[in-house]
């Protein structure tokens, strides 16, 4: 008898079918419309916020994965990409808002407003310390060049909040910012049971 342990591959593919779920894409609802990123790193200035403002214990907000693609202007230089997750709700103001879209049509009733938010190019608030700072990751550096698909960003279900909490991602690029098409995908679980 085998006392192996096995581990089961990203469950991304099983979770867009699932019923005891909700997965949203996030873009920009006219397609052709492209978004400035920083032309520097700061911690209040994030590219893209997903935040939630009060305490839910009975969800999970998970950002499933995301992909960017550079579009007219040229950065300034090679594009970063960092991300940060925050046990903390950072959002403090402005930005643009963007209404997460259900994936399932099965889903679209009423009563399935996610519980968070998605704005880009919003203000958020300094960052905290010790408990409450936030954990950055460094998803990688991109050339500056028209056209430019950062890989998809698979998340591997990392990127956690359960409320409140906030995912940011910042994009940069010096003296310029790029310019950005994006889409974002993101999970909605019930701690236990469905919805």
């Amino acid at each position: 008898m085998s006392n192996l342990i096995f581990t089961t591959p990203a469950r991304a593919g099983g979770f867009a079918s699932g019923t005891g779920n909700r997965r949203y894409t996030i873009s920009h609802q006219t397609p052709t419309t492209a978004i400035t990123g920083q032309t520097s790193f700061d911690a209040t200035t994030p590219t893209f916020i997903l935040y939630k403002t009060t305490s839910n214990t009975t969800k999970r907000t998970i950002l499933s994965n995301f992909s960017l693609a550079q579009s007219g202007t040229v950065a300034g230089g090679a594009i970063s990409v960092v991300l940060a997750v925050d046990p903390t709700n950072r959002y403090s103001a402005g930005g643009t808002a963007v209404v997460p879209q259900l994936t399932s049509t099965q889903q679209v009733t009423s009563g399935t407003t996610p519980d968070f938010t998605f704005r880009y190019n919003a203000t958020a608030s300094a960052a905290g310390s010790n408990d409450s700072a936030p954990r950055y990751t460094t998803i990688g550096e991109f050339p500056a060049v028209t056209g430019t698909m950062i890989p998809t960003v698979d998340c591997q279900d990392e990127f956690v909040i359960a409320g409140p909490g906030s995912i940011l991602v910042y994009v940069y690029a010096a003296t310029t910012g790029p310019t950005l098409r994006f889409c974002f995908e993101v999970i909605e679980e019930p701690v236990s049971g469905g919805f």
